[in-house]
Parts: C-alpha cells; sequence; structure tokens
C-alpha cells in the first residue's frame, strides 16, 4: 500500500475474497462500482443483528457505568497507544493483542481518533499483514 490509502486496492482486495457468483450477489457484480454496491447490499434490509448496541448506546452505557467500577472511570490509556503506535510496531508478534481496547474506547467515548488508529490499520496495510 502506498501513503496515500489506496482504498480501491483494498476494496478489490476485499471484494476478491467474496463470491459473487452468489444469486443475492448479482446486482453487486454488475455494478459500475462493486464496493459501493456491496456496501449497500449490507446496508439493505433485513437489517443486519447488533444494531441495538447503536440504536441504545446511550442507555448501555448508563448502565455499564451504573454496574460496573471500571466503566465509571474509563481509562482510555489501553487504547491510545495504539493510536500512537507505528504500523511496524503494530505487525511485530503481539503487537495488537490488546486492540479490542481502542473498539471499545472509539465505541464507549465516541472519539474519533480512535476510529482513524483502526482505520490506519486497516488501509495502511495489505489483508493478512497485521
Amino acid at each position: 500500500m502506498t501513503a496515500t490509502h489506496d482504498i480501491t486496492a483494498k476494496a478489490r482486495s476485499l471484494l476478491s475474497q467474496i463470491d459473487l457468483d452468489r444469486p443475492e450477489l448479482a446486482q453487486v457484480k454488475a455494478a459500475a462500482d462493486p464496493a459501493a454496491a456491496f456496501v449497500a447490499h449490507l446496508a439493505t434490509p433485513p437489517r443486519p443483528r447488533y444494531t441495538v448496541e447503536y440504536e441504545r448506546k446511550r442507555e448501555i452505557l448508563a448502565f455499564l457505568t451504573e454496574h460496573y467500577q471500571s466503566w465509571r472511570a474509563f481509562d482510555t490509556g489501553p487504547a491510545q497507544k495504539y493510536v500512537d503506535m507505528s504500523i511496524a510496531d503494530a505487525q511485530r508478534a503481539r503487537g495488537t493483542g490488546g486492540i479490542a481496547a481502542l473498539g471499545r474506547a472509539w465505541w464507549a467515548t465516541g472519539d474519533e481518533k480512535f476510529g482513524r488508529a483502526f482505520e490506519r490499520f486497516f488501509l495502511e496495510t495489505a489483508t493478512g499483514e497485521m
């Protein structure tokens, strides 16, 4: 990958792993932009499972804060290390062993820097190289 974050190359790589010959994906296969068509396909009802985490986020966070000490004083420190981590460090053995902290911090705080860190790891490495 180049430093310009070639999303087109990443999309082609990921789409090559999907069986576009399945009947329900015929429109995706025939589309001028199969990546955009695939995203639209995934967003089309029936709705995907587990969307309650987004629809009722405020209530879930209130519950976690009330019942779990670790959520009362939520520590973003473990996630911050991934924000600051280089790609080379992330690719070391167990470099991303605690990366779930990045997702938890992003979800809990809504701070986009955590999402951008995940996006950087995703875009700047070829699939399977993390």
